[in-house]
């Protein structure tokens, strides 16, 4: 077996390396000889703005007024506590059709994303969904990764900063969707899903501190 990294598809590196003589656990037998340790990719950038749409999915707009609009005004809310809550982050204007920088596509068509937030070399792309009784479907993050896409090609620059898709919904993944996000290489959030990042930092945390390193 090939020893070196091994590339997931969220955004971190798993290395299996071996760990020095470790302590014995309570009530179990065995030394962790082997244990798996994550180095970050995605930016603490990255991660902060990840860590807010989860936060305000999960907590913030459980307790805002809903509007009288097709979203409840989510799509609203959201814009603003980005603005008021993310001061450092260049956050895009409502109906944005140029990926928040007056770009054109391949296509030659202009597509409408919800939010575009930039800061520094890390620009985020958000798909926002609050449809109550009716979970976000695996063709809306497709289309949401071919409009990406289509920027993309004819803006091949924009992979020199840290692109970071995120998809939130106020109602959770059913798993094509899910599985659809994942493979694509999407962030899905939505109540009670966190994104895989910071799971993945959390797991490697708790892991660290079993270890006593």
């Amino acid at each position: 077996m090939r020893n070196g990294p091994v590339y997931d598809p969220f955004t971190f590196i798993l290395l299996a390396d071996k760990a020095p003589a470790r302590p014995t656990l309570p009530n179990k037998g065995k030394h962790l000889n082997n244990y798996a340790k994550y180095e970050e990719v995605t930016t603490p950038l990255g991660l902060r703005f990840l860590r807010h749409c989860y936060w305000f999915v999960d907590k913030t707009w459980q307790k805002s007024r809903q509007a009288d609009l097709p979203d409840q005004g989510f799509e609203m809310n959201f814009r603003s506590s980005c603005v008021s809550e993310l001061k450092e982050w260049q956050i895009s204007q409502e109906l944005e059709l140029g990926l928040g920088d007056e770009l054109t596509t391949a296509s030659g068509l202009r597509h409408e994303i919800d939010l575009v937030a930039r800061q520094s070399e890390t620009l985020v792309i958000v798909e926002l969904k609050n449809r109550p009784g009716c979970p976000p479907g695996k063709n809306d993050v497709i289309v949401f990764f071919a409009k990406i896409l289509d920027y993309v090609v004819h803006n091949p620059e924009l992979l020199l900063s840290e692109v970071v898709p995120v998809f939130v919904s106020t109602s959770p993944f059913e798993e094509p969707t899910l599985a659809a996000c994942l493979g694509l290489g999407i962030h899905p959030v939505a109540p009670g899903l966190r994104p895989v990042p910071i799971l993945a930092l959390k797991q490697a945390s708790i892991e660290m501190q079993i270890a006593g390193i």
